[in-house]
């Protein structure tokens, strides 16, 4: 009669989950070599999972069930309920994304962390209407459920996208932020608000921004206001502008309220004015500066015009002479102005200027020379001519 084979298990050393089965084999009463067989059995580990505050989400797993043979890839989902937002985990695993990979190679445990976001931030309230290039100050609150701090993140020209951060405020506080536009135009000004956990708001509701051009300004420096002048005179000033004096176009001048005319220069100008077409007494000059899109305002001042003709020439010359023979005549004159002098002779008294000499100083002595290839009788006369004319 042929006994069938006995085994005894037998625990191995090596692992906690391999065992050495020993068979001994045989016919009758005896029996062979022992056979060492290894049998792997499964190992189970344990998922446990917790969220943080308890009413904040859930977590579901991929696969399901929560016990794992060992080796098994496990994905958790971080999943916010209304009004909550998934922050991070904690645990045995850490990261924001909302799924995570977990091996399972160990009992392990994990936390969904949730949050509330900051309440949607109040419309900003502030100027709806400036100038470029001036600062204008905008506020907003927000409040955070959990009362975390808040920072707040300002879209200053509607792209969607934050251009300035905040520090951080208390929950509900009023925060202000001054801000300025370069170049003129509609903004769409928007805020968000965002707690120290990281965690967002919507963005609030918009408020349009006009931004205008803020117009050049310009002075006149000389002449002064009241003043007295005659002759050519260099009517000069500055003219500045709040967006950038590159921005200043042109600076114009007029008199008496007559045609503008440009001057030269810009923030720095001047226009030159020859009074001997005016008449004495009482004259308006006017400036204003233009810088691509408005006149400045017009500044104004009145000066006293005086032109003072050169007095009635003296002449001194012979009396008689030679046909073909030159005569120097002298003459001279004073300007009241200080002007410089020239003299027109008229040689054959037809009341036209026949010559005009170069200019000479007031009161100084000038000279021209003269002859006459007939001879005849000749009334020879001189005027006198500032160098305004």
């Amino acid at each position: 009669i042929r006994r069938p084979p006995r085994s005894t298990p037998k625990p191995s050393s090596a692992a906690s989950d391999v065992y050495k089965r020993q068979v001994l084999t045989g016919e009758g009463e005896m029996y062979g070599d022992i056979v060492n067989i290894t049998l792997g059995l499964p190992v189970n580990y344990t998922l446990n999972t917790s969220v943080n505050p308890p009413e904040g989400g859930y977590i579901t797993l991929n696969p399901p069930g929560g016990i794992y043979t060992s080796g098994t890839t496990v994905t958790a989902t971080a999943v916010a309920n209304e009004s909550y937002v998934f922050v991070h985990w904690s645990g045995d695993v850490t990261g924001t994304n909302e799924s995570i990979q977990i091996v399972m190679n160990s009992n392990k445990s994990i936390v969904a962390n949730f949050t509330h976001p900051p309440s949607k931030p109040n419309k900003p309230s502030g100027p709806s209407y400036g100038n470029a290039g001036v600062s204008y100050t905008y506020s907003t609150s927000a409040t955070d459920p959990d009362g975390d701090k808040i920072r707040y993140g300002w879209d200053w020209n509607g792209d969607g996208t934050v251009d300035e951060w905040t520090d951080l405020y208390d929950s509900g506080i009023t925060v202000n932020v001054s801000h300025s536009w370069s170049n003129i135009g509609e903004y769409k000004v928007k805020v968000k608000a965002k707690d120290e956990h990281g965690v967002v708001s919507q963005w609030s509701n918009s408020l349009t921004v006009t931004i205008g051009n803020i117009k050049p300004a310009v002075s006149i420096l000389s002449p002064l206001n009241g003043s007295f002048v005659n002759g050519s005179v260099l009517i000069s000033g500055k003219a500045w502008d709040e967006n950038g004096n590159e921005t200043l176009k042109k600076v114009e001048v007029r008199i008496d309220g007559g045609i503008w005319k440009k001057a030269n220069g810009t923030a720095s100008w001047h226009y030159e004015w020859n009074t001997s077409s005016y008449t004495n007494g009482t004259h308006t000059i006017e400036a204003r500066a233009y810088d691509g899109i408005s006149y400045s305002d017009i500044a104004k001042i009145n000066v006293t015009v005086n032109n003072e003709a050169p007095s009635l020439p003296v002449i001194t010359a012979p009396s008689c002479g030679y046909a073909n023979a030159s005569y120097a005549f002298n003459v001279s004159s004073t300007d009241k102005n200080g002007d410089k002098i020239k003299y027109g002779f008229d040689w054959n008294n037809d009341s036209v200027v026949d010559e005009w000499t170069d200019y000479y100083e007031s009161g100084a002595m000038a000279s021209a020379t003269h002859s006459w290839n007939k001879s005849g009788e000749y009334c020879v006369k001189v005027k006198a001519k500032d160098e305004y004319g």
